[in-house]
């Protein structure tokens, strides 16, 4: 009886949470994000993590860092792996290097703090 309950109760919270855009693979304001950037970075390339965004950001035409595929990492790439460390480092002639003039972060994400306290980094835009 308490497993049945159980069922329920999850069965009931998830179908509440059905209509909440954030659950979305590509939710709008993803989108939405992703088109202020492409309006401001144009071709230029864009650092992104690995865990917050992927399809949205592919689909406005960003040309990103991270590999997507069905808006999953499709595995770190030698680029990527570059940025993150340059990233995480401070490294500005290695950014340069690979043409990174743009990052975009999440509060989901991993580095939005390391892109915060850098001297190197300023806020674009904030949704």
């Amino acid at each position: 009886a308490i497993v049945v309950l159980s069922s329920l109760m999850a069965t009931g919270a998830m179908a509440r949470l059905w209509d909440h855009e954030e659950i979305l693979a590509v939710a709008p304001g993803d989108v939405e994000v992703g088109e202020h950037l492409l309006e401001r970075a144009g071709n230029d390339l864009v650092y992104a993590e690995q865990a917050p965004w992927g399809e949205a950001m592919v689909t406005v035409g960003l040309n990103v860092t991270v590999g997507v595929d069905l808006g999953v990492h499709d595995g770190p790439t030698e680029l990527h792996l570059r940025a993150t460390q340059a990233v995480l480092t401070d490294d500005v002639s290695t950014l340069e290097e690979l043409g990174v003039r743009w990052a975009i972060s999440s509060p989901h994400g991993a580095l939005g703090w390391v892109l915060e306290r850098s001297p190197w980094w300023e806020l674009v835009h904030e949704v």
